[in-house]
């Protein structure tokens, strides 16, 4: 993240860059430009030698409704003991006409609930 902030830095000196907090849904920085206008940056960084990344639902819907504000950063090539790696920005929304994308995570819960056991706590957490 840090390399993603000093980047924004450079690139937007006047504004004030905001790093979001851990899990912030859709962006990681926002940029805060002197003119009222706010930049939303998503940050994916990876230690493959092109650019590749994980995107949620939430990720992917924020840059939708967003879209002329929004950029996608991506860091790969990452070398952890130089904290150096090759960045690639992309502008505007997250979307099959401009990147491949490939559903790989599903949420599942049965159709029919069974009725649950109530356990617990542990004998370690059990009042004395």
């Amino acid at each position: 993240m840090l390399l993603a902030i000093n980047e924004a830095e450079e690139h937007w000196p006047e504004s004030c860059i905001v790093r979001m907090p851990h899990n912030n849904p859709g962006f990681d920085i926002e940029v805060r430009q002197p003119d009222g206008v706010i930049g939303y940056i998503e940050v994916k960084g990876t230690q493959a030698p092109k650019p590749r990344f994980f995107i949620s639902a939430g990720e992917l819907a924020f840059p939708l409704a967003h879209s002329d504000e929004y950029s996608i950063w991506i860091f790969h090539s990452m070398d952890l003991k130089t904290r150096t790696a090759t960045f690639t920005a992309y502008d505007g929304a997250v979307e099959d006409a401009r990147f491949k994308l490939q559903p790989i995570q599903f949420v599942g819960h049965p159709h029919t609930p069974a009725l649950g056991t109530t356990v617990g706590p542990p004998q370690s957490y059990a009042a004395t």
